[in-house]
């Protein structure tokens, strides 16, 4: 796969001739496609290493402030594109935590896409950070479909998936991107959690121990 996005990726930047308006949608299909099927390698792949046992982290110091441009960074283009505002609120002097910085972005990537997916354009996606007591907290806010009531409990479970007609119009995916995020973020020692309306929203929210209380419960390591 990675050939294949990288070549993609080059054609599609027109650095290497100059494409027209017809080529471009056609190697942005492809693109998409490509990311999306190397998504879920890496999702297979994650949830087979950690039903084999817990798993390690990565453990570093973590600037959550460049993990949020680092998310910014690849989803405005294609939230605008969709006609999807995005706002962004980051709480100033944000603490360290301590965490693996590639399953944290992966998580954070997760919830964008599905804000992504599941909102209509014209709608809006708000990222947040704020802190609490010993906690650092994520939520992204969409004006989507919604999830119901019933749905609500199971959105976590491996290979759920709502039945919705726009949640089933998504064939690609495979019902595994809430279920690793919410391992991720466990591991950590924080939690994830939704709040939604049926066609009014939603918003996932997800916390991570600020670096004094993770260096308090090495064990959960």
């Amino acid at each position: 796969m990675t050939p294949i996005k990288g070549y993609t990726d080059l054609l599609y930047k027109g650095l290497v001739e100059n494409i027209n308006e017809e080529q471009r949608k056609f190697l942005s299909t492809i693109k998409s496609n490509a990311d999306r099927l190397t998504a879920l390698i890496n999702d297979l792949i994650d949830l087979a290493q950690l039903e084999e046992g817990p798993g390690k982290l990565d453990l570093k110091l973590l600037d959550m402030e460049e993990i949020i441009r680092e998310a910014i960074d690849l989803w405005r283009q294609p939230i605008e594109e969709k006609g999807l505002t995005l706002e962004v609120d980051v709480a100033e002097g944000l603490p360290e935590v301590r965490g693996d910085h590639e399953r944290i972005a992966r998580v954070l990537t997760n919830l964008l896409s599905n804000a992504y997916q599941y909102t209509l354009p014209g709608g809006r996606i708000v990222l947040s950070v704020s802190l609490g007591e010993d906690i650092l907290q994520v939520d992204v806010t969409d004006t989507g479909i919604g999830i119901a009531p019933e749905d609500q409990a199971r959105v976590f479970d491996r290979f759920y998936r709502a039945d919705h007609p726009v949640v089933q119009q998504e064939s690609d995916g495979a019902g595994l991107g809430l279920a690793l995020a919410k391992m991720f973020v466990e591991m950590h020692g924080g939690r994830i959690g939704v709040d939604s309306e049926l066609g009014q929203g939603s918003t996932f929210s997800f916390t991570l121990p600020t670096l004094a209380v993770a260096e308090g419960t090495e064990e959960i390591f």
